[in-house]
């Protein structure tokens, strides 16, 4: 005789697909976060569309086949510099 778990009581499952979603998964640190040198964050990065296609075509344009990510890097990386001066 096969053995099976006890089925979930109606309350025990979500009730609609956000209710699911929420459920599974472990939740991304806080943004505020202490991280370590050489670690990396998660941020959550809102940019207008357009700004967005100006940034992949930039990205295109580069013979080295960068990816989006490296070239927002890039980015920040040359604003902290210049700001420093």
């Amino acid at each position: 005789m096969a053995l099976s778990r006890k089925p979930k009581t109606q309350s025990e499952q979500p009730t609609n697909v956000e209710d699911f979603i929420r459920g599974g998964g472990e939740e991304t640190p806080p943004a505020d976060a202490k991280v370590g040198k050489g670690q990396f964050a998660n941020v959550r990065l809102r940019i207008p569309t357009d700004i967005l296609d100006e940034v992949d075509e930039a990205v295109r344009g580069r013979r080295s086949g960068m990816a989006r990510h490296a070239w927002i890097m890039e980015a920040i990386v040359e604003k902290l510099e210049r700001d420093q001066k």
